[in-house]
């Protein structure tokens, strides 16, 4: 599905470009940046969807370590609820990543790093 809708996105961009370079007195200078009205915004919805799920994958593996280690059932309750894809949940959910690893660390590790 993705490859598919890469090349038919290549194709109108190299059909867009070859028509306004080809034959530049047919086509307004406003179609030049037809292009770029297709590719920026998709570029920047895959790049945000990427870090969705980039966020998903590192708190789910946090999850799936608190309950291999028999961690605080708060902790892992405020876990699951950082799973809501919503801004403020997904900031909670980044909080409590580093919680954790600083948990899972151990105080003497923590306190020797301080020093």
């Amino acid at each position: 599905m993705r490859s598919k809708l890469g090349a038919i996105l290549l194709g109108l961009l190299l059909l867009t470009t070859t028509a306004c370079v080809v034959q530049p007195e047919v086509h307004n200078p406003e179609w030049l940046w037809l292009p770029l009205l297709i590719t920026v915004p998709l570029a920047i919805i895959t790049a945000l969807l990427g870090m969705l799920v980039l966020y998903y994958v590192f708190l789910v593996r946090a999850i799936l370590e608190m309950l291999d280690l028999d961690a605080n059932k708060v902790l892992l309750g405020f876990c699951c609820v950082a799973l809501i894809p919503a801004p403020p949940f997904i900031l909670m959910g980044v909080m409590l990543m580093v919680i954790w690893s600083l948990h899972k660390r151990g105080p003497e590790t923590a306190q020797a790093s301080e020093e």
